[in-house]
């Protein structure tokens, strides 16, 4: 399967069928409880397939951090580093080191609780865990193990598709989004919610997020005080590659290596974890193919309708355009959601109060650009996306009026040959 064009892009808001699907959040999705404050009102959610299926019997866990330094080196700084521990940038010659693990049910409480606390042991610096398929037996070891893990929150993951950035007063934010991206059409796709465009088919992948900042709050521990590590935790369907894109997106090179910038997306996902949300547009969302493969549908539909020798049936040719249009419309809030959540993202952090480290705090000016500049490249596909949907309209129009004239020739005809003919049959008689 070839993927289409790749660019970096994104996706918007809803417009009032997507709003009717919303309702009102009744819970905060914090780092902790329930219970803490949350920058801004508590946002609305939309309900949908889960992650994973009541039957699933095994989960795949993916563990990505800074650097694992050798055995003799001694123990990393895990979930829980001590505070005086300033240090927030990698060595510039170290890339991320990703590895993962199944487990099966039966013996999942004990083995995830062993594979988190060693990954972490060898950790230094920012986690990233990647869980392939959310389930309710994993949930113990993950909160026994990592200090500080929002079990309320990831207790609903499966039930939701797109939920709306929720930032907490302890510097963590909560949000499920559905990334969009084309490809070629494959029936044998694991991928449960498609729309297609002709020869292509645009997939949605949702994808949950739970991200806190270095230093988030501090914990009072044997032998001294310490503090969060900055830890990611990403929630996918299985069979979805997730994992592995992630992993190629952090390790390729992003920079002039000569220059010791080739690990710069990992460097700024350390000092600011909340880069992990436009990363994750950047490698999951393709607005621009996805637009451009409709384009190339709406020519193919065309030439279909014009062309006399490849007419077909009215019926056959309406059915055609109504779903291209429908698609257009059902992509098209999607984009919007995406464009709300993302403005609701930049508002809240830049309602945030600035960290005190130098770096984090070059890292999330540079997020606020980030996120804005995506709202204007979100507001150039809406501009083309209305243009394809008042051709589609157009279209259709125009295959109807197409019948409707036909038809009328039609009868046009019958009409002359009665006008002919029935006065030679009464002749006749």
């Amino acid at each position: 399967m070839a993927q289409l064009t790749a660019l970096e892009s994104i996706r918007t808001v809803g417009d009032a069928s997507d709003l009717r699907r919303m309702r009102t959040n009744d819970v905060f999705f914090s780092q902790c409880s329930p219970s803490e404050d949350v920058v801004g009102d508590s946002p609305p959610r939309l309900e949908a397939d889960s992650f994973s299926s009541p039957e699933q019997t095994s989960v795949t866990i993916t563990i990505g951090s800074s650097w694992h330094p050798p055995t003799q080196a001694g123990r990393g700084d895990g979930f829980l580093h001590p505070t005086q521990h300033a240090s927030t940038a990698v060595p510039e010659d170290s890339l991320p080191q990703f590895n993962s693990r199944t487990f099966r049910r039966e013996d999942a409480d004990d083995t995830i609780s062993e594979f988190l606390e060693a990954q972490g042991q060898g950790a230094k610096g920012l986690i990233v865990i990647i869980v392939e398929g959310w389930n309710f037996w994993i949930a113990e070891p993950f909160e026994r193990t990592i200090p500080g893990f929002p079990t309320g929150t990831f207790a609903r993951v499966k039930d939701e598709h797109s939920v709306l950035p929720n930032l907490s007063t302890q510097n963590s934010f909560y949000c499920v989004t559905e990334h969009v991206e084309t490809w070629a059409r494959d029936p044998s796709s694991p991928h449960r919610r498609r729309v297609e465009l002709g020869a292509n088919e645009a997939r949605r992948l949702p994808i949950a997020v739970w991200s806190r900042l270095r230093g988030a709050s501090k914990v009072a521990v044997p032998g001294g005080e310490r503090e969060y590590s900055p830890t990611i935790i990403l929630c996918c369907e299985p069979g979805t590659s997730v994992p592995q894109r992630i992993k190629h997106f952090y390790r390729s090179k992003s920079g002039n290596a000569a220059q010791g910038s080739h690990d710069r997306r990992w460097q700024r996902l350390e000092s600011y974890a909340f880069w992990v949300y436009a990363d994750l547009f950047t490698i999951f969302t393709n607005w621009d193919s996805t637009w451009e493969a409709a384009t190339r549908n709406l020519s193919s539909s065309s030439q279909g309708l014009f062309d006399g020798r490849q007419r077909r049936q009215i019926m056959e040719n309406t059915k055609s355009l109504h779903r291209d249009t429908a698609a257009t419309i059902d992509l098209r809030g999607s984009m919007r959601l995406q464009k709300f959540s993302i403005k609701y993202l930049h508002d809240a952090i830049a309602r945030l109060a600035p960290r005190p480290d130098t770096a984090s705090a070059s890292s999330r000016s540079a997020l606020v650009d980030r996120l804005q500049n995506m709202l204007v490249r979100l507001d150039y596909y809406e501009l083309a996306s209305q243009t394809l949907l008042s051709q589609q309209q157009n279209l259709l129009s125009l295959a109807l009026n197409t019948e409707a004239v036909s038809q009328t020739q039609a009868v046009n005809r019958i009409t002359l040959l009665g006008f002919v003919f029935l006065p030679l049959a009464f002749v006749a008689v």
